[in-house]
């Protein structure tokens, strides 16, 4: 974008460095004008002269390196050159049919009477609008994220070089050659010298570039001044991928009772919209559309709802919300919503889901050994207990009877008397 400015600023340098410079006629230039490309030019001849008893030439130098060209010569009276372009009138007046480039640079009113000579130079720049730049869209989508080539500008025709400055939402665009860079082509077409000026722009856009305005200014100097010119806005349409899916339910802020209609409306935050949707109930495939409904509900409708979405890349997220239906003869209060879990989670490209909480499922993990660890030595002990008090008892009658004599006797002497 720096290099169109600087070619102008060049030009004209040149322009009038070359005006100064042509065989040290500048001491005696005493006016500089501009013309518009095409139209017809009128330069009066500023050496006093009358109308006959003299001879008024003009003549004309493009460049440094050329002679003075006589483009016309009158004797008082009206004579036109051979081409027809150049044309002097009977006040001396040179008449320019149509100006072109070529017609650029110094004209030299010379008049002579009696051997004396007289002249005037003239310095005329020309200037020529370009074209209303068009802005030429690369692609008609753009993905988030991307350095992306968004258009071309192009201003056609114009002299001398303009400058083309790029616009986003009404903001200036900097070429800082990362996320915005700007490439300029100029094109001069040999027959008529004119310049085409390309304009390319690359931007890394965002989410938030959806629906922005890109348009192109053309800046060209014109006559003592300059002139502007502007493009035709133009949409960005960006893709982004899944970003956040819900579920809806409709109607809401109520509580789900048997008979009701409902209606599921999944909701994913992405550009375009979703490729697919899949419905799950339990595990169980419902629908392959963005809503859901359920007529005339009753409990078997209770569970958990699943909402798959698949974006343009392949990419998937699911929203999971659970559903509570009241019965007609329960009132007994129950939330204020049927609504009574909701949760979303993403999958990867080949829609596995990702886990939600692996520190949560560790510490569950311990929790529950610690559980069945603590209930497992608790019922040992009161097994063990049980056993060994029961036992102690018995142990005790034995060693009571062992350590009576009068037990022990009476035995042995019921055995003696059976074996008489």
């Amino acid at each position: 974008m720096a290099v169109a400015p600087t070619l102008t600023c060049s030009l004209l340098i040149s322009i009038y460095a070359h005006v100064a410079s042509l065989q040290g006629d500048s001491a005696h230039i005493s006016r500089t004008i501009s013309a518009i490309y095409g139209e017809e030019l009128r330069l009066p001849c500023p050496v006093p002269h009358q109308k006959n008893a003299q001879i008024i030439r003009w003549l004309l130098k493009t460049s440094s390196v050329e002679e003075w060209k006589q483009i016309a010569v009158a004797k008082g009276v009206r004579a036109p050159t051979e081409e027809g372009q150049f044309e002097t009138l009977q006040n001396g007046t040179l008449l320019v049919r149509s100006m072109t480039i070529e017609d650029e640079g110094l004209f030299k009113c010379q008049v002579m009477k009696n051997g004396l000579e007289g002249f005037s130079v003239t310095s005329v720049s020309v200037f020529k609008p370009p074209a209303k730049p068009e802005f030429i869209e690369s692609y008609p989508t753009f993905t988030a994220g991307t350095h992306s080539e968004i258009g071309k500008c192009i201003a056609k025709d114009g002299y001398p070089v303009g400058n083309i400055t790029w616009y986003k939402n009404g903001k200036v665009l900097l070429h800082n050659g990362n996320e915005t860079r700007v490439k300029v082509h100029i094109m001069k077409n040999q027959n008529t010298r004119l310049y085409t000026i390309e304009s390319t722009l690359y931007y890394t856009l965002s989410k938030n570039d959806m629906d922005a305005k890109f348009f192109c200014e053309v800046v060209y100097p014109f006559q003592e001044g300059s002139d502007t010119q502007t493009s035709k806005p133009m949409k960005i349409d960006v893709y982004y991928p899944i970003e956040h899916v819900r579920i809806e339910v409709d109607p809401s802020n109520h509580v789900i009772r048997e008979g009701d209609t409902v209606t599921l409306s999944c909701m994913a935050d992405t550009n375009p919209s979703p490729a697919e949707y899949i419905w799950e109930k339990d595990g169980k495939q419902l629908g392959v559309l963005a809503q859901h409904t359920l007529p005339a509900v009753t409990k078997r409708d209770e569970g958990e709802y699943r909402c798959t979405v698949f974006d343009f890349d392949f990419n998937t997220k699911s929203a999971v919300m659970a559903i509570q239906v009241k019965a007609k003869e329960d009132n007994n209060e129950l939330d204020r919503f049927g609504v009574i879990a909701e949760e979303s989670h993403s999958a990867d490209h080949h829609g596995k889901p990702k886990p939600l909480n692996k520190a949560g499922m560790v510490i569950g993990i311990i929790v529950t050994l610690m559980l069945v660890a603590f209930f497992t030595i608790i019922t040992y002990y009161m097994c063990y207990y049980r056993k060994k008090t029961e036992k102690k008892p018995l142990e005790d009658l034995e060693e009571r009877n062992a350590m009576d004599p009068g037990n022990v006797s009476l035995t042995v002497e019921q055995v003696v008397t059976e074996e008489q």
